[in-house]
């Protein structure tokens, strides 16, 4: 197996790179179209840390936009079967199996017009704690069933392993560039809270006053969007936040 394209995928420093270094692979492998959605911490409760569906593919940009903005995927029958456990399945054999609700299925019908519906789907769950993905990939434009089977008998082995691997990095370039980043006073107050330090032990610790820490965990419930000091921390921890080594370019005090 070639390694190249797993190399790209190690050294990625943005979602972007890892991306296309798939789209890359995928087609290398005989995949030319691919579809990819994710959603990680997805074993926790909404109203503690959404997680909305992460979509990235180099499908047609009207038919991705359709599919993202209307948020179709999570309904689809991929997600469906994707969500139930592990594995791969062809697009033909699924479409038989859930025959009964195709019609209502607005993802299958908007890929299906662009001649998108014949290839194989991936499953991620469980590759990734707490996260789970689903992965369509699609020969090209009007590929016949046939010929999608064709071509993933040839090639599973390395398109599994090279899925697995990106589903992976793709949580940790995530968790890396979350979306709300604490300050650094923000995190020092939230993780001598973990520790179990009322906020006049912190005042003494930081050497500042009892207000500048109320302060600094009331903004850091804010910046979290948590309803409690317990669960921005645990907004916090989920977003590899606290306890961490000080990274350059952080935000101030």
């Amino acid at each position: 197996m070639s390694t190249h394209f797993l190399e790209r995928f190690i050294n990625a420093d943005t979602v972007f790179d890892l991306r296309h270094a798939y789209f890359d692979a995928m087609r290398h492998f005989g995949f030319a179209q691919v579809l990819y959605a994710a959603r990680f911490m997805a074993s926790i409760p909404p109203e503690i840390s959404p997680s909305p569906v992460e979509l990235h593919s180099n499908f047609p940009p009207t038919l991705a936009e359709a599919l993202a903005e209307q948020d179709l995927i999570a309904a689809s029958v991929w997600s469906d079967w994707a969500r139930q456990g592990p594995g791969s399945i062809a697009t033909r054999s699924l479409y038989e199996t859930a025959a009964a609700r195709l019609d209502q299925d607005a993802a299958l019908q908007l890929a299906s017009a662009h001649g998108l519906a014949a290839g194989q789907v991936v499953s991620l769950r469980d590759r990734v704690l707490r996260g789970q993905g689903t992965i369509l990939l699609v020969p090209f434009a009007g590929a016949s069933h046939a010929e999608a089977d064709r071509i993933w008998e040839r090639s599973h082995r390395e398109v599994m392993i090279h899925s697995w691997v990106l589903h992976m990095r793709m949580a940790t370039l995530r968790h890396d560039t979350a979306r709300v980043r604490l300050t650094t006073r923000q995190r020092e107050v939230l993780e001598w809270k973990a520790a179990g330090k009322t906020v006049a032990d912190i005042a003494t610790i930081l050497a500042v006053t009892p207000a500048t820490v109320e302060k600094h965990l009331r903004l850091a419930r804010d910046a979290l969007a948590a309803g409690n000091t317990a669960q921005a921390i645990l907004k916090a921890h989920l977003t590899h936040q606290l306890f961490v080594q000080e990274h350059a370019g952080q935000a101030g005090r």
